[in-house]
């Protein structure tokens, strides 16, 4: 009975549409978009590279240590991006992070709580990655697309 019924509720939420656009709370989802500053030669990730950078695992592209920048300055987009780009909860990425501290010794991503701040400091390296909505990117001076996300 019980196999029954998981495999009605499995068959039941396929035919359920999701979609695309619907985000948390459903507000409107922009696209969102990897930048690094204007002088910076990074070229896009992999999704492997992706999840690997933002869990603290060094990533070398084209001789140079790309950095990650978290951006929390906006609690719904970085649950976005945990959902989609590293597929962990916020709860599993803090811990991992915390995990590879004590057991490596590997520094976490360093976040930022503000956007202009995150903004500025990818702005003056040419190592710094970061994710934000694709307008703010296109508002943004010096700042280039490495990438869209979703």
């Amino acid at each position: 009975m019980k196999k029954a019924l998981l495999n009605a509720v499995f068959w039941l939420s396929a035919l359920v549409p999701i979609g695309d656009s619907v985000a948390l709370n459903g507000h409107t989802e922009a696209p969102v978009v990897l930048v690094a500053g204007y002088a910076s030669e990074i070229p896009p990730l992999s999704a492997r590279e992706l999840r690997q950078l933002y869990l603290g695992v060094p990533v070398i592209k084209e001789g140079a240590v790309v950095q990650p920048l978290v951006n929390r300055s906006d609690p719904e987009l970085f649950e976005l991006f945990l959902q989609k780009i590293l597929h962990v909860s916020e709860r599993y990425y803090d811990r991992q992070l915390l995990s590879r501290l004590f057991r490596l010794g590997s520094v976490p991503p360093k976040s930022f709580e503000n956007e202009v701040e995150l903004l500025r400091a990818v702005r003056e390296s040419t190592d710094l990655v970061t994710f934000v909505e694709a307008e703010e990117a296109s508002l943004s001076e010096n700042i280039k697309v490495v990438q869209v996300l979703w």
